[in-house]
């Protein structure tokens, strides 16, 4: 497991052993790409034609509510990061497994959602997801971006990475 640097001393990206990008990078590269989304819809079509909070009507529609949301998403980080004000932008993650655990955090869009753990002051970004449903258990995106960020919290707690300092000590190994 490695982990990137995103915007310096804030916010701070895993990188799984089996993609080349860190989270980050490869949630917007995948909501970025046409080929990967209308699939993503055609696996999940009734889901999202049936859900009336998203406004849905067809695969256009989702398709430019991804990458419209994409682009906002990025906008916002950079605009929290550059005014100091990122704990505005993290939101805590409320689950029905872990509904107390202060370090889970999001960053939500109306569909999309960037996943994340909170250390002191920084953010680890852990994965992202296209979300349509309203519980995480309820899709395996979902689910499994709820299982990285059980593993990571594992995984910093036993490498004892919980501030800036150790988490820059743990990159430099």
């Amino acid at each position: 497991m490695k982990i990137n640097t995103i915007f310096a001393e804030k916010i701070y990206a895993l990188q799984l052993p089996e993609f080349r990008e860190n989270e980050f990078r490869r949630a917007l590269y995948l909501w970025n790409d046409v080929e990967y989304l209308k699939k993503f819809y055609d696996e999940n079509k009734n889901i999202i034609l049936q859900n009336p909070y998203l406004e849905i009507k067809n695969v256009y529609d989702f398709i430019e509510q991804v990458f419209d949301e994409a682009e906002h998403l990025e906008e916002e980080i950079e605009h929290h990061y550059e005014n100091d004000s990122l704990a505005e932008l993290f939101e805590y993650l409320f689950n029905e497994i872990s509904p107390q655990n202060q370090f889970y955090k999001k960053i939500k869009q109306k569909l999309l959602r960037l996943y994340g753990i909170k250390l002191e002051d920084e953010y680890l970004v852990t994965g992202g997801a296209i979300k349509i449903t309203k519980k995480m258990q309820d899709h395996p995106d979902t689910t499994e971006q709820l299982e990285i960020l059980k593993q990571t919290k594992t995984f910093i707690d036993s490498e004892n990475i919980t501030d800036l300092d150790s988490l820059l000590d743990f990159m430099n190994e």
